[in-house]
Protein backbone atom coordinates (compact mmCIF):
# COMPACT_ATOMS: atom_id res chain seq x y z
CA UNK A 1 0.00 0.00 0.00
CA UNK A 2 1.37 3.41 -0.99
CA UNK A 3 0.22 6.80 0.16
CA UNK A 4 0.69 9.79 -2.12
CA UNK A 5 0.10 13.46 -1.35
CA UNK A 6 -1.30 15.83 -3.97
CA UNK A 7 -1.41 19.63 -3.53
CA UNK A 8 -4.49 21.44 -4.81
CA UNK A 9 -4.10 25.18 -4.30
CA UNK A 10 -4.19 25.66 -0.54
CA UNK A 11 -5.47 22.17 0.27
CA UNK A 12 -3.54 18.92 0.73
CA UNK A 13 -5.37 15.67 0.10
CA UNK A 14 -3.99 12.19 0.79
CA UNK A 15 -4.67 9.61 -1.90
CA UNK A 16 -4.55 5.99 -0.88
CA UNK A 17 -3.93 3.58 -3.74
CA UNK A 18 -4.76 -0.08 -3.18
CA UNK A 19 -3.44 -2.76 -5.51
CA UNK A 20 -5.58 -5.81 -6.20
CA UNK A 21 -4.83 -9.03 -8.08
CA UNK A 22 -7.41 -8.24 -10.81
CA UNK A 23 -5.80 -4.90 -11.60
CA UNK A 24 -5.37 -1.60 -9.91
CA UNK A 25 -8.16 -0.11 -7.89
CA UNK A 26 -7.76 3.40 -6.50
CA UNK A 27 -9.64 4.68 -3.50
CA UNK A 28 -9.24 8.43 -3.21
CA UNK A 29 -10.81 11.46 -1.74
CA UNK A 30 -11.74 13.20 -4.98
CA UNK A 31 -15.14 14.30 -3.74
CA UNK A 32 -13.49 16.04 -0.79
CA UNK A 33 -10.95 17.60 -3.12
CA UNK A 34 -13.74 18.78 -5.44
CA UNK A 35 -15.71 20.22 -2.52
CA UNK A 36 -12.67 22.03 -1.11
CA UNK A 37 -11.83 23.48 -4.54
CA UNK A 38 -15.44 24.58 -4.95
CA UNK A 39 -15.57 26.25 -1.51
CA UNK A 40 -12.23 27.92 -2.22
CA UNK A 41 -13.47 29.29 -5.57
CA UNK A 42 -16.76 30.49 -4.07
CA UNK A 43 -14.89 32.33 -1.32
CA UNK A 44 -12.48 33.80 -3.88
CA UNK A 45 -15.41 35.03 -6.03
CA UNK A 46 -17.15 36.50 -2.96
CA UNK A 47 -13.96 38.35 -2.07
CA UNK A 48 -13.61 39.76 -5.58
CA UNK A 49 -17.28 40.77 -5.67
CA UNK A 50 -16.94 42.59 -2.36
CA UNK A 51 -13.73 44.28 -3.48
CA UNK A 52 -15.22 45.41 -6.81
CA UNK A 53 -18.86 45.78 -5.69
CA UNK A 54 -19.09 49.42 -6.74
CA UNK A 55 -17.66 48.77 -10.22
CA UNK A 56 -19.88 45.74 -10.76
CA UNK A 57 -22.95 47.73 -9.68
CA UNK A 58 -21.90 50.60 -11.96
CA UNK A 59 -21.55 48.24 -14.91
CA UNK A 60 -25.03 46.83 -14.30
CA UNK A 61 -26.66 50.23 -13.70
CA UNK A 62 -24.66 51.71 -16.58
CA UNK A 63 -25.86 48.95 -18.88
CA UNK A 64 -29.45 49.60 -17.87
CA UNK A 65 -28.95 53.35 -18.27
CA UNK A 66 -27.53 52.75 -21.73
CA UNK A 67 -30.58 50.70 -22.68
CA UNK A 68 -32.95 53.39 -21.37
CA UNK A 69 -31.11 56.22 -23.12
CA UNK A 70 -30.70 54.34 -26.40
CA UNK A 71 -34.35 53.35 -26.26
CA UNK A 72 -35.33 57.01 -25.90
CA UNK A 73 -32.96 58.05 -28.68
CA UNK A 74 -34.17 55.45 -31.16
CA UNK A 75 -37.79 56.10 -30.22
CA UNK A 76 -37.31 59.79 -31.03
CA UNK A 77 -35.46 58.83 -34.22
CA UNK A 78 -38.33 56.57 -35.26
CA UNK A 79 -41.15 58.92 -34.25
CA UNK A 80 -39.69 62.18 -35.58
CA UNK A 81 -37.26 61.27 -38.35
CA UNK A 82 -38.33 57.86 -39.73
CA UNK A 83 -35.15 56.24 -38.29
CA UNK A 84 -32.42 57.36 -40.76
CA UNK A 85 -29.18 55.37 -40.98
CA UNK A 86 -27.20 58.56 -41.63
CA UNK A 87 -28.94 61.34 -39.66
CA UNK A 88 -28.30 65.01 -40.35
CA UNK A 89 -26.54 67.23 -37.81
CA UNK A 90 -29.88 68.52 -36.57
CA UNK A 91 -31.29 64.99 -36.24
CA UNK A 92 -28.13 63.91 -34.37
CA UNK A 93 -28.54 66.81 -31.95
CA UNK A 94 -32.22 66.00 -31.26
CA UNK A 95 -31.47 62.28 -30.85
CA UNK A 96 -28.54 63.01 -28.51
CA UNK A 97 -30.71 65.32 -26.42
CA UNK A 98 -33.37 62.62 -25.97
CA UNK A 99 -30.63 60.13 -25.17
CA UNK A 100 -29.10 62.47 -22.60
CA UNK A 101 -32.30 63.51 -20.79
CA UNK A 102 -33.52 59.92 -20.39
CA UNK A 103 -30.08 58.67 -19.41
CA UNK A 104 -29.36 61.38 -16.84
CA UNK A 105 -32.74 61.05 -15.16
CA UNK A 106 -32.46 57.26 -14.88
CA UNK A 107 -28.74 57.33 -14.00
CA UNK A 108 -28.96 59.80 -11.13
CA UNK A 109 -31.47 57.82 -9.11
CA UNK A 110 -29.97 54.40 -9.81
CA UNK A 111 -26.35 55.49 -9.25
CA UNK A 112 -27.29 57.30 -6.07
CA UNK A 113 -29.06 54.29 -4.62
CA UNK A 114 -27.37 51.18 -5.99
CA UNK A 115 -23.83 52.19 -6.92
CA UNK A 116 -22.55 54.93 -4.67
CA UNK A 117 -25.13 54.47 -1.88
CA UNK A 118 -25.22 58.17 -1.22
CA UNK A 119 -27.03 59.78 1.70
CA UNK A 120 -26.10 63.34 0.84
CA UNK A 121 -28.95 65.81 0.23
CA UNK A 122 -30.18 65.57 -3.36
CA UNK A 123 -30.06 69.34 -3.75
CA UNK A 124 -26.32 69.18 -3.14
CA UNK A 125 -25.69 66.33 -5.58
CA UNK A 126 -28.04 67.03 -8.46
CA UNK A 127 -26.29 70.19 -9.73
CA UNK A 128 -22.90 68.43 -9.70
CA UNK A 129 -24.39 65.35 -11.35
CA UNK A 130 -26.09 67.38 -14.09
CA UNK A 131 -22.93 69.43 -14.67
CA UNK A 132 -20.82 66.28 -14.98
CA UNK A 133 -23.33 64.82 -17.41
CA UNK A 134 -23.41 68.05 -19.43
CA UNK A 135 -19.67 67.64 -19.97
CA UNK A 136 -20.10 64.08 -21.24
CA UNK A 137 -23.09 65.23 -23.32
CA UNK A 138 -20.78 67.70 -25.05
CA UNK A 139 -18.37 64.81 -25.62
CA UNK A 140 -21.25 62.77 -27.13
CA UNK A 141 -22.24 65.64 -29.43
CA UNK A 142 -18.66 66.15 -30.56
CA UNK A 143 -18.24 62.45 -31.34
CA UNK A 144 -21.55 62.35 -33.22
CA UNK A 145 -20.71 65.42 -35.29
CA UNK A 146 -17.20 64.18 -36.08
CA UNK A 147 -18.31 60.67 -37.01
CA UNK A 148 -21.28 62.06 -38.95
CA UNK A 149 -18.93 64.29 -40.97
CA UNK A 150 -16.74 61.23 -41.64
CA UNK A 151 -19.78 59.27 -42.91
CA UNK A 152 -19.74 56.68 -40.10
CA UNK A 153 -23.19 55.15 -39.60
CA UNK A 154 -25.21 55.91 -36.49
CA UNK A 155 -24.85 52.45 -34.91
CA UNK A 156 -21.05 52.53 -34.85
CA UNK A 157 -21.12 56.17 -33.75
CA UNK A 158 -23.50 55.33 -30.92
CA UNK A 159 -21.33 52.45 -29.71
CA UNK A 160 -18.06 54.44 -29.71
CA UNK A 161 -19.73 57.39 -28.03
CA UNK A 162 -21.36 55.15 -25.39
CA UNK A 163 -18.04 53.58 -24.38
CA UNK A 164 -16.28 56.94 -23.97
CA UNK A 165 -19.24 58.56 -22.21
CA UNK A 166 -19.62 55.52 -19.91
CA UNK A 167 -16.02 55.82 -18.73
CA UNK A 168 -16.23 59.60 -18.35
CA UNK A 169 -19.45 59.38 -16.36
CA UNK A 170 -17.98 56.87 -13.88
CA UNK A 171 -14.86 58.94 -13.28
CA UNK A 172 -16.81 62.19 -12.82
CA UNK A 173 -19.45 60.56 -10.59
CA UNK A 174 -16.82 58.92 -8.40
CA UNK A 175 -14.54 61.94 -8.07
CA UNK A 176 -16.95 64.90 -8.12
CA UNK A 177 -20.55 63.93 -7.42
CA UNK A 178 -20.84 61.02 -5.00
CA UNK A 179 -17.86 61.68 -2.78
CA UNK A 180 -17.76 59.57 0.32
CA UNK A 181 -17.34 62.31 2.85
CA UNK A 182 -17.82 62.58 6.59
CA UNK A 183 -21.60 62.90 6.34
CA UNK A 184 -21.84 59.62 4.34
CA UNK A 185 -19.87 57.71 6.97
CA UNK A 186 -21.83 59.07 9.91
CA UNK A 187 -25.25 58.34 8.38
CA UNK A 188 -24.53 54.80 7.19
Amino acid sequence: MAIHTVKARAFIVNLTIISAENGRMAIHKSSILYWEKRVYMIEKIKGLMKKYQEMIAYLIVGGLTTLVSWGAMYLVSWLLFDNPLHPTSFQNAVMSTANWVAGVTFAYFTNRRFVFKSHEPMLKEIPKFVLSRVSTFILDLAIRQLFGALGVNTYITTFVSAVLVFIGNYVLSKLLVFQKGKSNRSEV
